[in-house]
């Protein structure tokens, strides 16, 4: 286990097919944090990402109410970096 952001920030730009986030969840000032913002997912994620890449994350915990605190915030964010 090591720091995700510090790995993929060594890598070239275009390196990966695919970059899949397994997180912990996006509490505001927690561990993975910074690794649902929209600065992470343009500039180190889209960055990364070779042509045609895939990126995969999950949105957070699951649950009825949880979507609109978590799952749609980040849904936002996602596509604001990748649109369709």
């Amino acid at each position: 286990i090591d720091d995700a952001k510090a790995q993929l920030e060594d890598q070239e730009d275009g390196e990966f097919d695919v970059i899949i986030g397994d997180l912990a969840d996006p509490v505001f000032g927690g561990p993975c944090y910074q690794l649902y913002t929209q600065e992470f997912y343009e500039n180190i994620v889209k960055a990364k990402l070779a042509p045609g890449g895939i990126f995969v994350t999950q949105s957070g915990p699951a649950g009825v109410l949880a979507h609109t605190e978590v799952f749609t915030p980040i849904n936002r964010t996602l596509a604001s970096v990748f649109p369709k």
